[in-house]
């Protein structure tokens, strides 16, 4: 399976669904299913006047949250890196990545030193790696990464944000890459 392809055999956890709900707005069901790089979509969405920027919030070691620590096989902390996709200064998507520390040694040593660049450069660019199916699912404030994103939604207060995540593979060990849309995606 190459990355661009998605497969329906991926694990979930806490209340993600592999289907997206068809009384979404056309827009954010076009973001949601999206099958390539989301930074490339976000890229294509700038203009000269609102360049691409990927902002890089916080990079470092955390704990995973609950409905990822069994896709991860992690009972502590994890290697957690959040960024805003933007639109000049608008913030369209957060994303958090979430890997197991100890494959920072192993698989996924090669993204020990990416640091402002584009997690998708690597993903879509490396043959060894396997993206599984995307998950996606309504998130509110009970959900930490709705708590994390809420900043970056300017003026508007939503009850729920969407969200769709994926895990992918290399040498057989898990990246979970989870993308927040926010208010302003659904902007022209």
């Amino acid at each position: 399976m190459s990355v661009n392809r998605i497969s329906s055999r991926s694990p979930d956890a806490g209340g993600w669904s592999p289907r997206i709900p068809h009384t979404l707005p056309p827009v954010l069901r076009s973001w949601l299913a999206e099958t390539g790089s989301l930074t490339q979509r976000v890229q294509q969405a700038c203009t000269s006047a609102r360049p691409f920027n990927l902002r890089v919030l916080t990079r470092g070691f955390a704990a995973a949250h609950r409905d990822e620590l069994p896709l991860l096989g992690l009972h502590d902390r994890a290697r957690v890196r959040e960024i805003l996709l933007q639109r000049g200064e608008t913030p369209l998507v957060f994303a958090h990545s979430v890997i197991s520390h100890r494959d920072l040694r192993g698989a996924w040593a090669i993204l020990d030193g990416i640091g402002g660049r584009s997690l998708g450069s690597v993903l879509f660019s490396d043959h060894r790696v396997r993206r599984g199916a995307l998950h996606f699912r309504r998130i509110d404030a009970r959900h930490p990464l709705y708590r994390k994103a809420l900043p970056w939604c300017g003026d508007v207060v939503p009850a729920t944000l969407w969200a769709r995540r994926a895990i992918f593979l290399r040498q057989g060990r898990p990246l979970i890459v989870t993308e927040v849309f926010l208010p302003e995606v659904m902007q022209p």
